[in-house]
């Protein structure tokens, strides 16, 4: 839900210059972007990942800083301002997730909330982050060992990266081996690049200079491709 002061027919008008739309924002007027063209897919509850693992976060991020790499519409930025009272930053590479985003933050006054274009690849900033989601990005990069590397240096000690990505499981057993699935066209743009064997996937964030890991959800998607969730600290105290 987003708070704003906007008539419900201005904001209409708004957001249906915008559409089509992947997620369903509510606002406090009663309008939704769901009554708009849809994207596909479609998210009718975008903070549903959110949900699974936000008890499970540690204490003391109100006030914090968060980082939200992959943040499309800004939806899991908006909440960590709005619950936590984190100052944000969201990354995407997508100018048009961009647009939406400001657009959501502006008719709904949300402040400490910035968006910037880039690639997540390659993306670091000299600035140190308590908390940092990376959900259901890892599997789109081509490098995701750098990513990984930079998102820990962006780290402060001791702070928090969420993680959601596929991973691969070997039909022989070997947890450490990764898929790699080839583009051949601008047609495989947002398809899988990777899928990193659970084992991998926690040895690249122990290289990257992470500790403390805690599995927080897994689910099957297909043959051998699963979901999994967690959790991991960087090392160093608070």
């Amino acid at each position: 839900m987003i708070e704003t002061a906007l008539a419900a027919d201005d904001l209409r008008v708004g957001l249906q210059d915008r559409s089509p739309w992947p997620y369903a924002i509510e606002f406090s007027n009663g309008v939704s972007t769901a009554e708009f063209a849809h994207g596909e897919p479609f998210v009718d509850d975008p903070l549903a990942i959110f949900r699974i693992f936000a008890e499970r976060l540690p204490d003391g991020l109100e006030g914090g800083q968060a980082l939200d790499v992959g943040c499309r519409l800004g939806h899991n930025s908006f909440h960590l301002r709005q619950r936590y009272g984190m100052a944000v930053t969201g990354v995407d590479a997508s100018e048009d997730n961009l647009a939406k985003a400001r657009y959501l933050a502006e008719v709904g006054r949300i402040d400490d909330v910035r968006f910037l274009r880039a690639d997540p690849n390659q993306f670091l900033l000299s600035d140190r982050f308590d908390l940092i989601l990376h959900l259901k990005t890892l599997e789109l990069l081509r490098d995701p060992f750098l990513a990984l590397r930079n998102t820990a240096q962006m780290l402060t000690p001791g702070g928090c990266l969420v993680l959601e990505h596929a991973i691969y499981r070997d039909p022989e057993g070997d947890d450490t081996l990764c898929r790699f699935h080839p583009h051949s066209g601008p047609q495989d743009r947002d398809k899988s690049w990777w899928s990193l064997g659970p084992a991998a996937a926690v040895n690249m964030l122990r290289a990257a200079g992470c500790a403390r890991f805690e599995i927080v959800h897994e689910s099957p998607e297909d043959e051998h491709i699963y979901r999994r969730l967690l959790i991991a600290y960087r090392s160093g105290q608070p």
